[in-house]
């Protein structure tokens, strides 16, 4: 199954659930949150790939540092958004701390992570195994493979929420005018 198609099933019920179990997720605003290593770290930052690719469809996202969020971050999430705790071991204090924060304010949580049993997908509303079976790191230990899978699967999320949402090349041209994607579009239109 490719990365795209993996998580057309994953956002229409096809991925497993923690324990709070809800279904149905709907977004005004995708929130990024993690906390870590440079790579889990940079997975969804505000100018980062996983967070620009929801801007460019449309769908506006923000990443907001489990740090931050513990010090007053927090107030900028509403009971309309999704969040997306991402955390490569699942049992990041920090990450934990804010996925328990959103808990008591109703905000739905996705847990992108590795340990696919572990207690921040238990905590989640919908996990998405981010698995690697091996760090390409010359120790096996620095988030290299697995940071890399996690921004893949926030592609594949932009993808196939665009996909649900029938975005066209006319789209595409409105929300990207300049250089060689919005000149490929026009003259595709």
């Amino acid at each position: 199954m490719d990365a795209a198609g993996g998580a057309r099933g994953a956002f229409s019920g096809g991925a497993s659930r923690g324990r709070r179990g809800r279904c149905g997720i709907r977004a005004a605003r995708w929130v990024y949150t993690a906390c870590g290593g440079h790579g889990y770290r940079n997975v969804g930052t505000g100018g980062g790939q996983a967070c620009g690719h929801l801007h460019f469809f449309r769908y506006p996202a923000v990443f907001l540092h489990a740090g931050d969020a513990l010090h007053g971050g927090l107030g900028i999430v509403g009971e309309t958004d999704v969040a997306i705790a991402v955390s490569k071991s699942g049992r990041t204090a920090e990450t934990l701390q804010v996925v328990d924060a959103l808990a008591c304010a109703c905000v739905p949580v996705i847990a992108l992570t590795g340990t696919p049993d572990s207690p921040l997908a238990e905590a989640a509303d919908a996990v998405l195994d981010a698995s690697v079976t091996a760090e390409a790191c010359p120790l096996g230990v620095s988030a290299t493979a697995s940071s890399t899978v996690a921004l893949t699967m926030g592609h594949a999320l932009a993808m196939a929420l665009a996909a649900q949402r029938g975005w066209s090349l006319r789209d595409l041209a409105r929300a990207h005018p300049a250089g060689a994607l919005g000149r490929a579009t026009r003259e595709e239109r």
